[in-house]
């Protein structure tokens, strides 16, 4: 049976090497047109599929409501 060794022969400078330059920070409204791009792809590939509308929107507030109440919106922030 052949053995695995977990090893980290790469040194700091190597995984630099990986990832050139420092990449450009995403701006807010730059992500909010990403998220809201993806929603939308999202929400017509459902429809294609023969979703109804009312119930791909329903599926949409569930999932937000969920991610509301994990992250606690009306609770202290967690960092």
């Amino acid at each position: 049976m052949m053995s695995l060794r977990n090893e980290l022969r790469a040194t700091p400078r190597d995984v630099d090497a990986l990832f050139p330059g420092n990449p450009q920070p995403l701006i807010a409204e730059h992500v909010s047109d990403m998220l809201q791009s993806q929603l939308t792809n999202a929400f017509e590939a459902a429809l294609c599929e023969g979703m109804l509308p009312t119930d791909a929107l329903a599926v949409m507030l569930s999932w937000m409501s969920s991610e509301m109440m994990r992250i606690q919106v009306d609770g202290p922030a967690n960092p």
